[in-house]
C-alpha cells in the first residue's frame, strides 16, 4: 500500500515528533502511528494498528465521532478531546488535524499532545480566581458587620455603665452582650479567610480552644459523624492566634468528613510530649523541647501512598471539580509553621488517617487584670476630633469619650474633617478616623493631610478590616496607631490614653 510506503520513507520524520503522531482513514481505522502516540497511549504499535480511534476516544462516539472526522475542513482544525489510555487513566489532549489524500484516497493526519497538565493548571487558576473573589466578598461583609457590632457593643457597655439594670433584665443583657462577642469572633474567621486578619497571638488553653470550635465543627459534620475530644492532659498551655488555630481544625475536620461518606469516628486527642536527642528520630522537623500535640484520627478511607507527599502543596487536590480548592491542607502547614510548629500525618488506605500538630508549649500565664470599669482606666482633657461615616458608631464613641473628660468634634467624613478643622480653635491633640469612608477622602489621607499641618498631632485610625488591609502602607512608620472593629469601652479608652501619653501599643 502506498500509504504504508510513504509512511515508511517518513518514519524518521514520524519519529522525531515530540507530539504523538496517528494516521487513520474516513472510518477511523488506524494506518500508521509514531513511538510518541504509543507512549501517549500505553499501547504497542501492533496493536494500534489494529484499532479504532472509537476506541480510545471519550469526548465522542459512535456516528458523533465519524461525523465530526468527516467534517473538518481541508485546511485542517485544531481542537481539544479527552483520550482513554490503556491504564484506564483519562487524559486532555490538543489535537491538530489535516487531510491528506493517498493514491486517491483522504486520511486523517493527527498530531495529539497531552494538556492535562495545562488544563489543571487552568482550572486551578479559576478556583483560585474563586477563592479570591469569595474572599473579597467575605471581607466586605465582615468590614461592614464590623461597624455594625462596634456600635452594638459600645451602646451595650453605655447601657451598663449607668449600673441601674433591673435584676430580671442583667441575664438577658449579659447574653446579648456574649453573642456579640461571639458574632466578633466569627467577623475574625471571615477576615482570616479573606486573608485580612493579622496573626494577634495569646496564651491559650489548647482544650478549652479546641472544645469551643469542637461544637461548631459537629454542626457544620452533620449527625452521621462523631466528634470525641479526649483531654490526655488536663491542661496544656499554647502560645497562638485562636481564629487560625480554628481555621486548621475547621479545614482538617473538612477533609475528615469528605474521607468518610458513610459516616465515621473523628477523633481529637492533646497530650504533652518532650523532644530530646534521645527521641527526635522519626520525627523530621521536631526540635529539642517541650511541646503540645494535637493528634486527629478519622475512620475514613485513608490516603494512598503516591499522593500523601503531596497533600500540603497549595492546589493539590484528589477531589472533583468544583469540590475542593487544594488550598485545605496548604492553609493547615502554613498556620502549623507559622506558629512555630509542624505537622505529621500517618494514613492507611481503608483504614483512616491522623494528622498531629504539634506546637511549642508554654507555660501558664495569669490572666491579665480586668479594668474595673470604664472609668478607672482614667480619661483627659485634650481635644478629640472624630470622624466616622457609622452614625451609631460615631454617636456612641464620642458620647464614651465625652463621659472620660475629653474635648470631642465629630464629623461624618473627611470632607467635615477638614472644614471642622478650618474653623475650630485651639488645635486638636488626637484624630481618631474610620479609615474606609466615602466623600473621598479616606483615614489615611485625612491623617496625613492634617499631620502636616499639625506635626505633633497624634493619630488613630480604626477600621473593620484589620491593619493588613492597608497591603503595603507604612501605616505604622508614619506614626499612626491602629484600631481594630469591634472594639469595647476599654479598649478605646486604653488605647486613646496611651496614644495621648506617647505610649502606644
Amino acid at each position: 500500500m502506498k500509504l504504508v510506503e510513504e509512511s515508511r520513507k517518513n518514519e524518521a520524520l514520524l519519529q522525531t515528533s515530540l507530539d504523538g503522531i496517528h494516521i487513520f482513514d474516513m472510518q477511523g481505522n488506524v494506518q500508521q502511528v509514531n513511538d510518541a502516540f504509543c507512549r501517549h497511549l500505553g499501547y504497542s504499535r501492533q496493536e494500534l494498528l489494529t484499532m479504532n480511534v472509537s476506541q480510545w476516544e471519550v469526548q465522542r462516539t459512535g456516528a458523533d465521532l465519524l461525523e465530526h472526522i468527516r467534517g473538518i475542513p481541508p485546511k485542517g482544525e485544531v481542537f481539544e478531546t479527552r483520550h482513554r489510555r490503556r491504564d484506564g487513566l483519562i487524559v486532555d489532549v490538543e489535537i491538530s488535524a489535516t487531510w491528506v489524500e493517498i493514491d486517491g484516497k483522504r486520511f486523517m493526519y493527527a498530531s495529539a499532545r497531552d494538556i492535562t497538565a495545562r488544563k489543571v493548571l487552568e482550572e486551578q487558576l479559576r478556583q483560585a480566581q474563586k477563592l479570591e473573589a469569595v474572599g473579597r466578598l467575605a471581607g466586605g461583609v465582615a468590614h461592614d458587620f464590623n461597624n455594625i457590632l462596634t456600635g452594638m457593643l459600645l451602646n451595650l457597655e453605655m447601657i451598663e455603665l449607668e449600673q441601674q439594670l433591673p435584676d430580671d433584665v442583667l441575664q438577658p443583657f449579659r447574653d446579648l452582650k456574649a453573642m456579640a462577642r461571639r458574632a466578633a469572633g466569627i467577623t475574625e474567621q471571615l477576615l482570616l479567610f479573606a486573608r485580612r486578619h493579622n496573626m494577634h497571638t495569646e496564651v491559650l488553653e489548647l482544650n478549652g480552644v479546641l472544645e469551643s470550635v469542637l461544637k461548631m465543627i459537629a454542626r457544620l459534620l452533620g449527625e452521621h459523624i462523631s466528634v470525641r475530644l479526649v483531654r490526655g492532659t488536663p491542661e496544656i498551655w499554647v502560645k497562638g492566634d485562636s481564629g487560625m488555630l480554628d481555621q486548621v481544625v475547621m479545614n482538617i475536620s473538612i477533609n475528615a468528613r469528605d474521607s468518610m461518606p458513610g459516616g465515621g469516628e473523628l477523633r481529637f486527642e492533646t497530650s504533652s510530649v518532650n523532644f530530646d536527642a534521645s527521641n527526635l528520630q522519626g520525627h523530621p522537623e521536631a526540635r529539642p523541647g517541650r511541646f503540645a500535640c494535637v493528634s486527629v484520627t478519622d475512620t475514613g478511607t485513608g490516603i494512598a501512598d503516591d499522593v500523601l507527599p503531596h497533600i500540603f502543596e497549595p492546589f493539590y487536590t484528589t477531589k472533583e471539580v468544583g469540590k475542593g480548592t487544594g488550598l485545605g491542607l496548604a492553609t493547615v502547614d502554613g498556620i502549623i509553621h507559622q506558629h512555630k510548629g509542624w505537622v505529621e500525618v500517618e494514613s492507611q488506605v481503608g483504614r483512616g488517617t491522623t494528622f498531629r500538630l504539634y506546637l511549642p508549649a508554654v507555660e501558664r500565664q495569669a490572666p491579665a487584670a480586668q479594668p474595673g470599669g470604664l472609668l478607672s482606666i482614667g480619661g483627659g482633657k485634650e481635644r478629640i476630633l472624630l470622624v466616622e461615616d457609622e452614625e451609631t458608631v460615631r454617636t456612641v464613641a464620642a458620647a464614651i469619650l465625652r463621659r472620660l473628660g475629653y474635648e470631642v468634634h465629630v464629623a461624618a467624613d473627611g470632607n467635615a474633617a477638614m472644614e471642622l478643622w478650618s474653623r475650630v480653635t485651639p488645635p486638636f491633640d488626637l484624630l481618631l478616623t474610620d479609615m474606609v469612608m466615602p466623600g473621598g477622602i479616606g483615614g489615611l489621607e485625612l491623617a496625613s493631610r492634617l499631620r502636616a499641618l499639625r506635626p505633633e498631632l497624634e493619630v488613630v485610625i480604626m477600621s473593620g478590616y484589620n491593619e493588613q488591609i492597608l497591603e503595603g502602607q507604612t501605616l505604622r512608620d508614619a506614626g499612626f496607631s491602629f484600631l481594630s472593629k469591634p472594639f469595647e469601652t476599654s479598649i478605646l479608652a486604653s488605647i486613646i490614653r496611651q496614644v495621648l501619653d506617647g505610649a502606644a501599643p
